[in-house]
């Protein structure tokens, strides 16, 4: 019940989401499709559209944890927009020399 009440939320609230909140979408949908629970389309394609615009300003984990997001959830055969991952994509080189590994 919980996961389709956010789900009907969260497109109406995606346009004001911050770039903590999109990453943070992101790994929810992709921790939910690795337990095989459905991701709602519309929720894929609503916190894509704020990706495009809050890509720029994303902290490196952010971007390395949206990253992995969209790639567990083509994994799991989500549809991803291309779009998104080429803006989050594009902001890796900028984020690069601040990222810490992971111990």
């Amino acid at each position: 019940a919980a996961v389709q009440a956010v789900s009907r939320e969260a497109p109406r609230v995606a346009g004001e989401m911050n770039p903590q909140e999109v990453s943070n979408t992101w790994s929810a949908m992709a921790k939910l499709a690795e337990r095989r629970v459905e991701v709602d389309a519309a929720v894929v394609l609503a916190v894509s559209k704020r990706a495009l615009c809050v890509s720029g300003e994303m902290i490196p984990q952010a971007v390395s944890n949206t990253l992995w997001a969209m790639a567990k959830l083509a994994e799991r055969s989500v549809e991803v927009d291309a779009a998104a991952v080429r803006a989050v994509s594009r902001e890796a080189p900028r984020v690069a020399g601040e990222m810490k590994p992971q111990e």
